[in-house]
């Protein structure tokens, strides 16, 4: 067996692996799962560990804001309900930004694979 051979046997071998770990029909669930697997797992964690402490803070002060009687507490509550919603917001986009950049670099590396077969394909 020459070293080309060897070569594509690798880039088979190594193609087959990253369509199994890439496949198209992945759920959401899984791409979801797949982002507290990368560098920034840690930060990860921490705001959605952060974004599920916020919802009883945000339930907690859109009851007050409703039931409050007196003029200046229900401006208060309101304001920290609006202020909580867009920090919830932002932990959100960042999650699925995360998501986007995966299915982005797996899309590359699915295009580079296919250029390296076409490549071999040639010669």
């Amino acid at each position: 067996m020459n070293i080309d051979e060897k070569i594509k046997l690798e880039l088979e071998n190594e193609a087959e692996d990253f369509t199994k770990d890439y496949s198209e029909n992945t759920s959401l669930f899984t791409k979801i799962v797949g982002i507290y697997k990368k560098s920034l797992s840690f930060w990860l964690i921490f705001t959605t560990v952060a974004g599920l402490a916020l919802i009883p803070v945000m339930l907690y002060a859109g009851y007050q804001f409703v039931i409050t009687v007196d003029l200046n507490s229900p401006l208060f509550y309101g304001v920290l309900l609006i202020i909580l919603a867009i920090v919830q917001a932002t932990f959100k986009l960042w999650m699925f930004n995360e998501i986007n950049k995966n299915s982005t670099n797996r899309e590359i590396k699915r295009l580079e694979m296919t250029i390296e077969q076409l490549k071999i394909k040639d010669k």
